[in-house]
């Protein structure tokens, strides 16, 4: 990943936990920069809508962090990035339970 926007992905991670409202938003702002300067399907999208997608969850947004969640799968799958794959899938699992959960109550 490019180093411009690891470091900027990691200032909005760390906004999160100060504004989650900023954050959310420096995460999609961030978003759009990489896919205008790295592509659509780069390694550099695909992290940060990792990100957002965790973001979003904690948010309680589980629809759009599922849709982050899966796009970042199928960029994760045709980058071959198996390690990242895994932590994707962990965590729309996580998505997957909290949701079965909500609608049960």
């Amino acid at each position: 990943m490019r180093e411009d926007l690891r470091k900027k992905l990691e200032d909005v991670l760390n906004l999160f936990y100060q504004n989650e409202t900023a954050a959310k938003n420096g995460a999609e702002a961030l978003l759009e920069t990489a896919e205008k300067e790295c592509g659509l399907s780069s390694e550099e999208a695909m992290s940060i809508k990792y990100h957002l997608g965790i973001m979003q969850m904690l948010l309680k947004d589980y629809d759009s962090a599922e849709g982050c969640l899966l796009s970042a799968m199928e960029i994760a799958q045709s980058l071959d990035m198996t390690g990242i794959l895994a932590d994707i899938t962990k965590n729309l699992s996580i998505l997957y339970e909290v949701r079965g959960r909500l609608e049960q109550e």
